[in-house]
């Protein structure tokens, strides 16, 4: 789970364009995932960008 997010967790569920904004701003931030990107050839994988109750 990352700690330096560039936004809080927002502790509500978000709607569609909302999370349509978090989704982008994570996607074009690559030093916020590039080093959990695992390169498989048969499935998908997945990484915890943060956690909230």
């Amino acid at each position: 789970m990352r700690e330096d997010l560039p936004f809080s967790p927002p502790g509500r569920v978000l709607d569609g364009k909302e999370l349509q904004k978090v989704v982008r701003v994570v996607a074009e931030d690559k030093g916020l995932w590039a080093e959990q990107l695992q390169h498989r050839t048969n499935d998908r994988g997945y990484a915890e960008v943060f956690l909230d109750e």
